[in-house]
């Protein structure tokens, strides 16, 4: 089985009709990128109704292309959940390149001696190469942090700092504790401050478009909400950019050969 502390995927869910120039249908397609994920192993997330998740990988794909088998999650509360679902969503990268598909649920299937997870083969997959959507995971060693100011229910401002899990040009993932924040489906932010390293606070305005629940280790909850800038101003969308290429710039001086 995957381990899931291997894999650190803060990964959107996006709606496949707003990119209809990056579908691929062809079946033999797509038949060839699950083939590629099964062979490279390539980590999934796969995303349950309700919000959950779990991390999987693609094993193997049917010699005819009629089917796939995923790696099953280590807690079988959720194995359960995968088998009786409607729709499962996965979400990956494969060179650099995301890409996402639904599939038609999934059933229980012995694989090499232990239980597996498989479903037929998706007939639409979102193959998404587009610099502007690069989103980089935030190192813990040069954070990023989000406040945002709300009234209370006596009219005083409450500013609450989250962390940012992941950023791009188009918007941030956060870490919430239940405590922290009340999220509600397409709720707006308007009184936000993005804090990124030798940079001053910069507003931002933001839109939650998705919530998961985290679960540590040690069993400890927490939500990851998916937000969208809306209306970023252009120095604020410059530093966002020169903050990843740094990041990204001092990642590679580090690796051998860099």
């Amino acid at each position: 089985m995957i381990d899931p502390a291997e894999h650190d995927s803060h990964n959107e869910i996006l709606d496949l009709e707003k990119f209809p120039n990056y579908l691929v249908r062809n079946p033999r397609s797509i038949v060839q990128f699950m083939t590629a994920l099964a062979e490279k192993r390539c980590l999934l997330s796969v995303f349950l109704p309700g919000g959950l998740s779990f991390v999987s990988a693609v094993l193997s794909v049917a010699d005819d292309g009629s089917w796939l088998i995923l790696d099953r999650s280590p807690d079988e509360t959720l194995n359960d959940r995968a088998s009786r679902a409607e729709t499962l969503t996965c979400v990956t990268r494969l060179e650099g390149i995301r890409m996402q598909f639904h599939l038609d649920g999934a059933e229980r299937f012995p694989y090499d001696g232990f239980d597996a997870l498989r479903a037929t083969m998706p007939e639409v997959l979102l193959r998404l190469q587009r610099r502007e959507c690069y989103r980089l995971t935030v190192p813990l060693h040069n954070p990023v942090s989000c406040r945002i100011t709300l009234k209370t229910p006596t009219g005083e401002p409450r500013t609450t700092e989250l962390r940012v899990l992941d950023i791009s040009a188009g918007g941030l993932a956060l870490v919430v504790q239940p405590e922290q924040l009340e999220l509600h489906p397409g709720a707006t932010f308007e009184n936000c401050q993005l804090v990124m390293p030798e940079i001053e606070p910069a507003a931002v305005k933001l839109k939650l478009r998705n919530q998961f629940v985290l679960e540590s280790r040690s069993g400890a909850k927490s939500i990851r909400a998916g937000c969208e800038f809306i209306d970023l101003p252009a120095r604020v969308a410059t530093n966002v950019q020169r903050y990843i290429f740094k990041v990204e710039r001092d990642r590679r001086t580090l690796q051998p050969g860099g």
